[in-house]
C-alpha cells in the first residue's frame, strides 16, 4: 500500500487495512516510514492503533507475532530485497503454477508475470522452472516460459540467458503473440507494459507496486477481445487494489465505458445459473462416460449426445448460446471450490458444443481426429 503523505496515511489506513483482512496468518503487512522523523514512536502508536481498529495484530498490541508492523528507514532497495526473498517467491511460484494450470484448463491463451526487478524476474523464474522443469528450454525457439528484459554483459552472470539483443526479444514477441504456440508465460518487470498487444493474453499476475495511467496501461494487456474470452484476470501479490480503484475511477471519469471489474460471486452466480441450464438441456441423456470411462467412450458419447440436442426444438442454438455463457463464467469464476465440482460436466458440454457447432455430423471425422480437436478440453 502506498499513500500520499503522512496525514493521507493516519486518517485512511484503518479503512484500507479492512480490505485486506483475507491474508493467511503466517503473512504480514508492513507500512514503510521514509525518515526516522522524532515524532516516530508516536506515528507508530496511530498507526498501530488503526490496525488494531481493523482487526489486525500488531507486535505492540497483541504478540511478537502480529501480522501488521510498522517499518521505519526501509529504502526500496531493502523493499525488494524483502519482495524478493527465496520463501516467498517460492509460495508465489506455487500459486502462480497451480492458478495458472486450472485457467488453461478453462480457457486456451497467455499469461504474464510482473516483478518488481530484474534480480526477482530472474529468481521467480528459476523457483517455476525447479517445480516444472518441462517448461524450461535453453532455445528461444522453444519453451512454455521465457523472462523478458533488457541487460549488458556486466549484469550478474545468472541473468545472461535472459538478456537477449532486439531481434531476440522480437522473436520471443512473436511467439508470445502466436495463440498456438507453446510459449504460455512471460515474466517482465518493464517491457510489454505498454503498447504490446497480444489478443490471447487473459491473465496478469502482478508483484510490483504500479499505480495511475501506468496501471491502467498495464492492466489493458490483457484486455484485449479475442474469441471466447470472457475478460482478463488480474492477479495482485502486491496490494494494488486501492490504486486500480483510483485508477479505474480516472479511466470513467475522462470517458471510459463498461464495467472494469467484476465481483467473483457474481461469476459463480453467474457460472451455476448457466450450468443448471446446460444440465436441463441434457436431461433423460446419461453423460457419466465422460467421467467414467477413457478417450474412446468419450468419442463414442459424442454422436448421441449430439442427437439428443438436435432432437430438440431450436436444441442446437440453445446449447452454442448457453455453453458459451457458461465457459465465459467459468473462466472468471476459476479458481472456485464450484468450478471443481463441475469442472468435468462443463468438459462435457464444451465438447458437444465444438462437434455440435459443425453444419455436418459427417464433419465428425475419425477418432484421431475428434481427440486432437478435443485435445484442450479438460478430460
Amino acid at each position: 500500500m502506498v499513500f500520499e503523505g503522512k496525514d493521507d496515511l493516519v486518517n485512511n489506513l484503518a479503512s484500507r487495512l479492512k480490505g485486506y483482512q483475507w491474508i493467511p496468518y503466517d503473512w504480514r503487512i508492513m507500512v514503510l516510514i521514509d525518515e526516522d522523523r522524532k515524532d516516530c514512536h508516536e506515528l507508530k502508536a496511530k498507526l498501530e492503533s488503526a490496525a488494531h481498529e481493523a482487526g489486525f495484530r500488531t507486535k505492540s498490541i497483541a504478540t511478537s507475532e502480529g501480522n501488521f508492523q510498522v517499518v521505519n528507514r526501509l529504502a526500496i532497495e531493502e523493499l525488494e530485497a524483502l519482495v524478493g526473498t527465496r520463501k516467498r517467491l517460492g509460495l508465489i511460484a506455487d500459486d502462480i503454477i497451480a492458478h495458472f494450470e486450472e485457467r488453461l484448463e478453462t480457457i486456451d491463451g497467455k499469461g504474464m508475470i510482473v516483478c518488481m526487478s530484474r534480480r526477482i524476474c530472474v529468481d521467480l523464474y528459476n523457483a517455476i522452472v525447479k517445480r516444472r522443469p518441462e517448461w524450461h528450454d535453453d532455445d528461444d525457439k522453444n519453451g512454455e516460459i521465457k523472462v523478458v528484459m533488457t541487460g549488458s554483459a556486466s549484469d550478474d552472470v545468472s541473468w545472461q540467458p535472459h538478456i537477449r539483443n532486439k531481434a531476440r526479444r522480437e522473436e520471443i514477441a512473436t511467439r508470445f503473440k502466436n495463440p498456438d504456440d507453446s510459449l504460455k508465460l512471460v515474466i517482465v518487470r518493464d517491457m510489454w507494459l505498454t503498447g504490446f498487444d497480444a489478443p490471447s493474453l487473459h491473465t496478469m499476475y502482478v508483484d510490483k507496486p504500479m499505480r495511475g495511467h501506468g496501471l491502467m496501461q498495464a492492466i489493458a494487456r490483457v484486455n484485449r477481445v479475442y474469441r471466447d474470452k470472457p475478460g482478463g484476470l488480474i492477479v495482485d501479490y502486491i496490494g494494488l487494489a486501492y490504486h486500480l480503484k483510483q485508477a479505474l475511477q480516472n479511466y470513467t471519469t475522462s470517458g471510459g465505458k463498461g464495467d472494469a471489474t467484476l465481483n467473483k460471486a457474481d461469476a459463480v452466480a453467474v457460472m451455476l445459473e448457466k450450468y443448471e441450464i446446460c444440465c436441463g438441456l441434457f436431461h433423460g441423456f446419461d453423460w457419466s462416460p465422460w467421467v467414467t470411462g477413457n478417450a474412446e467412450d468419450r468419442i463414442r458419447l459424442l454422436p448421441s449426445a449430439q442427437e439428443h440436442i438436435l432432437a430438440q426444438k431450436d436444441g442446437k442454438e440453445r446449447l452454442l448460446q448457453v455453453v458459451t455463457e457458461l465457459s465465459k463464467a467459468f473462466a472468471l469464476a476459476v479458481p472456485d471450490e464450484k468450478t471443481t465440482e463441475i469442472h468435468n460436466d462443463v468438459a462435457f458440454f464444451q465438447a458437444v458444443r465444438r462437434v455440435t457447432g459443425k453444419s455436418r455430423c459427417n464433419r465428425l471425422g475419425t477418432s484421431r481426429g475428434i481427440e486432437q480437436r478435443l485435445g484442450s478440453v479438460k478430460n
